[in-house]
């Protein structure tokens, strides 16, 4: 009985599967085509890594963020997630400033100026819990803004701000430049500040996050070097973290 031709013999036990060749005495192509299929498998795997990863990503951060984050323009807020409208109250329609101001407090984002949003609240004594925000006792007014109009106000009758016409549970995004401030001249000091109200089906949060890379939103007019500017930045910071 002749000896098995190589090529068709079983693995080694010094073989692998990484160093096996399954192609033998096949002709150029069809080595090719074996190894476009193995890396194509490789990518397939790697893809549906990374569309869980981004799945997961977006169920655990369903509630509601908002950062704000020293840029060479200024301080950029930015925000995005979703609102559960179901444990607050419609408080009607309302045209207002997009501001920041520690002693209310209010933080939003979206369009510069005055706005049509509606409000939804808690009657007091108020069903939010959350942290005192540090910064300015005063009004401080957004200079340029995209994306949905959103956000938190404090207060007797603490509350939040959405999109005319926004629907419970739906997607929001939008950012606000504060042109020539920094987090230092706001009197905003790094760290977390949660608002929650509810509970079970009801129940939602919106976090202030002050002094993280900005959550992906909307960029206002930063300027074509500004925002260059602002990218390095955030690319740097990635690196040393």
């Amino acid at each position: 009985m002749g000896e098995i031709p190589e090529d068709s013999r079983s693995l080694g036990s010094h073989e692998t599967f990484a160093t096996w060749q399954p192609w033998g005495n096949c002709s150029k192509f069809g080595k090719l085509l074996v190894t476009f299929l193995m890396k194509l498998l490789s990518l397939a795997s790697i893809s549906a890594f990374v569309s869980s990863a981004i799945l997961y990503a977006g169920v655990s951060q369903a509630a509601l963020r908002i950062t704000a984050t020293d840029t060479s323009a200024g301080v950029l807020f930015s925000g995005l997630g979703n609102i559960n409208l179901s444990g607050l109250t419609f408080d009607g329609y309302r045209s207002d400033l997009n501001y920041f101001n520690s002693a209310i407090p209010v933080f939003q984002v979206g369009p510069a100026g005055y706005g049509d949003s509606h409000k939804y609240y808690c009657p007091p004594p108020g069903c939010i819990a959350g942290a005192t925000v540090p910064g300015v006792l005063y009004t401080i007014p957004a200079t340029s803004g995209a994306g949905d109009g959103f956000g938190y106000f404090g207060g007797g009758y603490s509350g939040v701000v959405v999109p005319e016409g926004y629907v419970s549970g739906s997607s929001l995004t939008g950012s606000s430049l504060f042109s020539g401030q920094t987090l230092a001249s706001m009197g905003l000091v790094e760290g977390t500040y949660a608002f929650n109200w509810g509970s079970g089906p009801t129940g939602d949060s919106i976090t202030f996050e002050v002094g993280v890379p900005p959550v992906p939103a909307p960029l206002p007019l930063l300027g074509a070097a500004s925002a260059l500017a602002w990218s390095r930045r955030l690319r740097q910071r990635i690196q040393v973290d």
